[in-house]
């Protein structure tokens, strides 16, 4: 079997999977997205894990004895990741209402649905 970064970091991918862009939650807890952030940020982040700066038991158990040209290559590996990004839930479409509909359409419809009519069809 070959000795490839995928397989170096799939300890890593467990917790910080790219599945919905954001980031995961498992056992109530959050864990970010790290695919795609900068190589240096992540880099600190690991080096601050290993020094003490950063208190997480798993991860600083992960990084303890690994040497800085290793939390480097997985820095970069994480890096040049580019997941989709997270996409927000589409606003439904509200119809405009024209002066001459506006008592109608506030009848129709909550005023929080009913948006104001452009000036175009203000005139109509």
């Amino acid at each position: 079997m070959p000795d490839t970064i995928e397989q170096r970091v799939a300890a890593c991918i467990a917790c910080h999977a790219p599945k919905d862009g954001a980031g995961t939650r498992a056992r109530g807890e959050y864990f970010p997205r790290i695919a795609g952030k900068p190589s240096g940020y992540l880099y600190n982040q690991l080096l601050n894990f290993r020094e003490g700066r950063r208190q997480y038991p798993l991860m600083t158990w992960m990084v303890d004895h690994l040497p800085d040209p290793y939390l480097l290559e997985i820095a970069d590996y994480f890096s040049n990741q580019h997941p989709p990004c997270p996409r927000r839930p589409q606003a439904p479409f509200l119809p405009p209402c024209s002066s001459a509909a506006s008592a109608s359409c506030a009848r129709a419809m909550p005023p929080s649905r009913c948006r104001p009519a452009s000036p175009a069809t203000a005139s109509a």
